[in-house]
């Protein structure tokens, strides 16, 4: 396993360009509006809630889009 460690300031200067991301190439999700759907799929397929919410979301997203084409319900 290799372990890259990096100082406070270029940490710093990496969550500020991910910071600009958010909301051009990444969308943010409420965790706590996936929870209770996350808790069924963990107890039902036992696996974490971590990895259910993974799978609530994409429920609820449905499958992606082709490439060239809109998602549904993208204007």
């Amino acid at each position: 396993m290799i372990v890259v460690s990096a100082s406070a300031e270029d940490a710093k200067r990496k969550v500020g360009f991910m910071l600009k991301l958010v909301g051009t190439n990444v969308v943010l999700f409420n965790e706590l509006d996936l929870l209770g759907r996350a808790f069924e799929i963990s107890l039902s397929h036992d696996i974490t809630v971590y990895d259910a919410l993974y799978i609530a979301l994409a429920e609820g997203e449905g499958p992606p889009a082709e490439p060239g084409r809109q998602a549904a319900g993208g204007g």
